[in-house]
């Protein structure tokens, strides 16, 4: 039986599509200065290896397809972002974060939000600010206030 959230969502699915945020964050330099709680990569591994289960298993929720090669890469580059996350210690993002958090991204086949890069994205949603965006131990902020207030 495959495990649902509160909302009915694949627990999986939403952890690869609510990560996903967190590796645009980490991709963007200028977004992850933007996040004003302390970033706990502890937190962030047990993501990445279900990110990396993901990769292997083949799994794809873009409409991008991917060549048996992309997929490899794939596995490869969630295992090192994986790597340089659980040896990372904030709040500086270290460049090579950076660098290895976009190339996924770009096998997945997401790309910045506004088609400006990486470096000049800005990644708000009706306003509200990434942190709010970002799953946190407690949840998803913006979500969290939404469920508070019905």
């Amino acid at each position: 039986m495959i495990a649902k959230d509160k909302h009915g969502f694949n627990v999986d699915t939403s952890a690869i599509i609510n990560f996903s945020i967190w590796i645009a964050v980490l991709a963007s330099p200028h977004l992850y200065r933007t996040v004003t709680r302390e970033v706990d990569p502890a937190y962030l591994t047990p993501f990445l290896d279900i990110w990396i289960a993901y990769s292997e298993r083949g799994d794809h929720h873009q409409s991008k397809k991917l060549t048996p090669t992309a997929c490899e890469r794939r596995v490869v580059l969630a295992r090192k972002l994986r790597d340089l996350v659980a040896v990372w210690t904030p709040p500086e993002l270290p460049a090579e974060i950076t660098e290895t958090a976009r190339a996924p991204l770009d096998v997945e086949g997401l790309k910045p939000p506004g088609g400006r890069g990486w470096d000049e994205t800005d990644f708000e949603l009706e306003g509200t600010p990434v942190e709010d965006i970002l799953i946190w131990p407690e949840g998803i902020p913006v979500y969290l206030r939404r469920d508070k207030a019905t």
